[in-house]
């Protein structure tokens, strides 16, 4: 897919080329051929496309609202050549994270790794995980979607709360010991039926 700057770049060439012709000006025909070389180039390099397993891990997955969590890519290159820098983009509670995984030779495993957002509770998909890459001069760029997903759970914050301070409870009757007098409201004790 192309991008912003290569359309301009496109732009370019179509108007100075054009222009060139046009007003018998042979650096505006110079300048509109360079930028058609620069979006062959472009378009020749992705050619060149990553061919890489990647593996995410959300860690720790239960956080407390506010707590550092982290998401981790491991790469490895599969292929028998060297793999162009790659650029992620990761999806988490609406909030699109960037990830910058570098070129690897072949058989080599980078990690990398990146905070999530855990501002708010809930539980949040991770994903799905965006892969591209595009030219050095960034005319064009090719990406895929991968849709696996992580889970990061975000529990509400626990405030501990000291104990109130409590009296006894008073007996308004007075003491309910064996010794108090009989004839209260309270209850105190069971004694033998006496007739009468």
């Amino acid at each position: 897919m192309i991008t912003r700057s290569g359309v301009a770049v496109a732009v370019v060439a179509v108007v100075f080329g054009v222009a060139g012709f046009v007003l018998r000006y042979p650096e505006l025909v110079v300048i509109s051929a360079a930028a058609v070389c620069a979006l062959l180039v472009a378009g020749g390099w992705l050619l060149v496309s990553p061919n890489v397993t990647i593996s995410r891990q959300v860690r720790p997955a239960r956080v407390v609202e506010g707590e550092p969590a982290f998401g981790y890519l491991t790469v490895t290159n599969v292929s028998s050549r060297r793999c162009p820098p790659i650029h992620a983009e990761e999806k988490v509670a609406g909030v699109t994270v960037d990830i910058a995984l570098p070129s690897l030779v072949p058989g080599a495993k980078a990690e990398r790794g990146y905070p999530l957002p855990t501002g708010r509770r809930g539980v949040y998909e991770v994903g799905p995980l965006t892969i591209g890459h595009s030219d050095p001069l960034r005319l064009v760029h090719v990406g895929q979607v991968r849709t696996e997903r992580s889970t990061l759970r975000v529990r509400p914050r626990v405030h501990d709360v000291g104990p109130l301070p409590t009296g006894g409870s008073p007996d308004l009757d007075g003491p309910t010991s064996n010794e108090a007098p009989q004839g209260g409201v309270a209850f105190h004790s069971l004694r033998d039926y006496v007739r009468g």
